[in-house]
């Protein structure tokens, strides 16, 4: 499916993604906080759990601007916080360093966290709560990189398109996938028996999908 998402992909949508949204490598680093919540908990109590996990996350913002104010270093500053209070254990000791990133580098669950870092100048800090999968994050944009040229960027912007692709058709692109790759390879049924189920599968898995795309659009 994935292979056959990236067949899909035009040059003339490998040229907009490049023009509008391919951005340089950044450095961000990050604090995370996340809502302590248990097991079984009820909605109010994770709606508390996470309106805590939020105020932590503008008290954390506020001594930054306490320290911008006071014209202190704010990496230093946001390095202190982060270890005192970031709870991803992998970056907290190292300032919440995540290193030169880009859409792609990280788990999908970091997009949001690169959507506000590509709007901030080297050296800002995010003055919001970002919400991840993860949980609420303050980000400190540390440097940014010149965009790489197209070449370069090709197969990373495939991938990213393709994944868009396969949302996009989700409820037929496996189907689709199978058929393509039956034809371009030449794979014909010789059993009869096994033929007529084929043909039986392919008409139930359209009727579904006809289905499905009919409930979509009411």
């Amino acid at each position: 499916i994935e292979e056959y998402a990236k067949t899909k992909i035009t040059d003339k949508e490998i040229e907009a993604y490049y023009k509008d949204e391919a951005i340089g490598d950044m450095e961000i680093n990050h604090i995370l906080i996340t809502s302590d919540v248990k097991d079984g908990a009820t909605t109010d109590e994770k709606k508390k759990a996470e309106e805590a996990a939020k105020k932590t996350v503008n008290e954390i913002i506020e001594k930054l601007n306490t320290a911008k104010k006071n014209k202190e270093d704010i990496t230093e500053a946001f390095t202190k916080l982060a270890k005192e209070y970031s709870k991803d254990d992998a970056t907290k000791d190292k300032g919440g360093a995540l290193g030169k990133v880009n859409f792609g580098d990280l788990d999908s669950k970091y997009d949001e966290l690169l959507n506000a870092a590509k709007k901030l100048k080297d050296g800002e800090y995010s003055t919001s709560v970002i919400t991840t999968e993860l949980g609420y994050h303050v980000i400190l944009k540390v440097k940014s990189y010149e965009k790489d040229t197209l070449d370069n960027l090709k197969d990373k912007i495939v991938e990213t398109l393709g994944e868009r692709y396969i949302t996009k058709n989700q409820n037929s692109i496996g189907l689709n996938a199978l058929q393509h790759y039956r034809k371009e390879y030449g794979m014909e049924i010789q059993d009869d028996e096994i033929k007529k189920q084929y043909s039986n599968y392919l008409q139930n898995a359209l009727a579904s999908i006809a289905s499905a795309n009919s409930s979509t659009t009411k």
